[in-house]
């Protein structure tokens, strides 16, 4: 969807969210990385998102709000 419209993509983050919430269910780490936690858009890396991997985090870079998130990971 986020190659058509991105405005699809952060509709569906917005109502997976809502519906987290109003349930009470967590969100996996896996689905908690695939939008910003700053303005809530989908996060697609090469199109609207920069990856970065330094030492031991990789940082994730939004460029619509210009924020970003780090997460720790182990190297092996």
């Amino acid at each position: 969807m986020f190659n058509t419209d991105s405005r699809f993509s952060d509709r569906y983050i917005e109502l997976a969210r809502k519906i987290a919430m109003k349930y009470k269910v967590k969100l996996t780490s896996a689905q908690k990385r695939m939008f910003c936690k700053h303005c809530y858009s989908f996060l697609m890396p090469g199109k609207n998102c920069i990856v970065r991997l330094t030492g031991k985090t990789i940082t994730y870079s939004c460029k619509k709000c210009k924020k970003f998130t780090r997460i720790g990971y182990k190297s092996k």
